[in-house]
């Protein structure tokens, strides 16, 4: 239980840092994307395959890796992860200081 606690506690402190505008680690914002993105997004960013055709969409609409993507600004990616889009939902319960996280480990997918 102590590591949960450990764990949970330096998440809030990169979280603060970020929101600070201190740049936060690769592990926080590969693990938000695990954890809230990669079933759709899939692990490399790159879209999964059967959702896509269970959806009926191209998987190259779920393609973050895309320079299409690359090139909306935060603010547009911010706004996309908040409100959803076309057949994506919003992502709910992210703060702020999260999203850039996620946002930066996004455009660091290749």
């Amino acid at each position: 239980m102590k590591s949960v606690f450990s764990a949970a506690g330096f998440l809030v402190a990169v979280l603060l840092c970020a929101d600070k505008g201190i740049a936060a680690g690769p592990p926080v914002g590969q693990a938000l994307y695990s954890s809230r993105c990669s079933g759709c997004h899939g692990a490399d960013g790159k879209g999964n395959a059967a959702l896509a055709k269970a959806l009926g969409v191209d998987v190259t609409a779920m393609d973050l890796t895309k320079k299409d993507v690359k090139k909306r600004s935060d603010k547009d990616l911010s706004g996309i992860i908040k409100n959803g889009k076309s057949k994506m939902a919003a992502v709910k319960g992210l703060s702020d200081a999260e999203i850039k996280v996620l946002i930066k480990h996004l455009r660091s997918l290749k």
